[in-house]
């Protein structure tokens, strides 16, 4: 199948240190907790090894499980997804890089650290490399298709997210949008 060899390589690259903690720290095995707190430094302030995304994962459920469970996401990471569904997600997807990109971008500036700054540099790289030409390719998705795809309400949605946490926010607010997403690749969901 052709979405399954591009898509498991997609999936096992983007985000890795992201959806690990590898950005902000910790080891991201928390995740599920009942009860979080509401702020990130009382969940800190609780863990020798407290990193923000296991904090954001605590403070998701019962949503994270759902998520990480609904059977998009297992056959995308198990690789059994239909290709068409698999088209049709990659459609999508690539419809909010440039949204995305300059989120991060503004992140990168904002990030405390160079480590930090180097993971979310790293992570653009992965986001501007080729893989939407070979995945595009190997499916047999026409330039027409991607160009100016009809965004289904739930990419729009995702847009306009990245967009106001790209705008309004500094490091923390682009993370925030899209690490649990990776990590639910990263977790057993997509």
């Amino acid at each position: 199948r052709a979405g399954q060899h591009v898509g498991a390589r997609r999936v096992s690259v983007l985000g890795r240190r992201l959806a690990t903690g590898g950005v902000v720290g910790g080891s991201g095995t928390d995740a599920g907790e009942p009860n979080a707190p509401a702020s990130f430094d009382a969940y800190a302030a609780a863990r020798d090894d407290a990193a923000f995304t296991d904090w954001l994962r605590a403070r998701a459920e019962p949503d994270w499980t759902a998520a990480v469970t609904h059977s998009f996401a297992r056959d995308l990471c198990s690789g059994d997804l239909d290709d068409e569904a698999f088209r049709r997600y990659l459609v999508q997807d690539y419809a909010v890089v440039e949204t995305l990109v300059g989120a991060f971008g503004r992140a990168i500036g904002a990030a405390p650290t160079m480590d930090a700054k180097s993971s979310l540099a790293e992570f653009v790289a992965v986001l501007t490399d080729d893989y939407f030409e070979r995945a595009f390719a190997a499916l047999g998705v026409a330039d027409s298709e991607r160009a100016a795809p009809d965004l289904t309400p739930t990419t729009r949605a995702f847009e306009d997210l990245l967009e106001r946490a790209g705008r309004e926010g500094g490091y923390p607010e682009p993370l925030a949008v899209l690490v649990p997403g990776l990590s639910k690749r990263e977790s057993g969901g997509y």
